[in-house]
């Protein structure tokens, strides 16, 4: 009687595909540096890797994630509203941008150098997006004329605690007073509700 030979064994000697996983869990999703996850590595089994392995192991999970993040983004492109935003991050010590395009279900992170319309036109999800898109006042996401445009109350309300923090002026408070009202009564409707009714609206 023989069992099948394990198709991803293809050495005398090397490291399966579960420590691969787990030296990019530790790598990439817990953050752990590649020399001090080599050394967990070697804590837990006794043998440590190296950092070459992690490398080729986040680069094999790279392209496998490929169907899954094409999937993601045009799921994005045909939602009805997405929130758009991006954040200055250090890639090999220069300036790059993380852009970020979300729902409640989904989320696409993408690296550019550029933080603007070019950056935001690479990526692919605002070129082709046809709903309504949330972000800041940014002047780029305008550029995008085949959606329509929300802007971001949490922006807002950041912008207005500078507002009080920064000016001591109390219509900001307020302001921000009222936002914060209007989400909780928002989030208390009926879900069956599309809209609060024209009295509280009024009001």
């Amino acid at each position: 009687v023989k069992g099948p030979f394990p198709a991803a064994v293809s050495q005398a000697v090397q490291y399966g595909p579960r420590l691969k996983a787990q030296a990019t869990y530790l790598n990439t999703y817990q953050l752990i540096p590649l020399a001090r996850s080599c050394e967990l590595l070697g804590d837990f089994y006794g043998h440590q890797p190296a950092e070459a392995l992690i490398l080729a192991a986040n680069s094999a999970v790279v392209e496998q994630l490929d169907p899954s993040l094409e999937s993601i983004k045009q799921h994005l492109i045909a939602s009805p509203v997405v929130h758009f935003d991006e954040s200055g991050l250090r890639v090999e010590g220069q300036l790059h941008w993380l852009h970020v395009a979300s729902t409640d279900d989904l989320t696409y992170y993408a690296v550019h150098p550029k933080r603007g319309q070019a950056g935001m036109e690479t990526i692919g999800i605002l070129s082709q997006f046809e709903g309504c898109a949330v972000h800041d006042h940014w002047r780029p996401y305008f550029a995008f004329d085949h959606c329509s445009h929300a802007l971001c109350n949490a922006h807002h309300l950041r912008e207005l605690q500078f507002m009080v923090d920064q000016y001591q002026q109390p219509w900001a408070q307020h302001m921000r007073h009222l936002l914060l009202q209007i989400k909780a009564e928002v989030a208390a409707a009926s879900s069956a509700q599309t809209s609060l009714s024209p009295q509280r609206l009024a009001h």
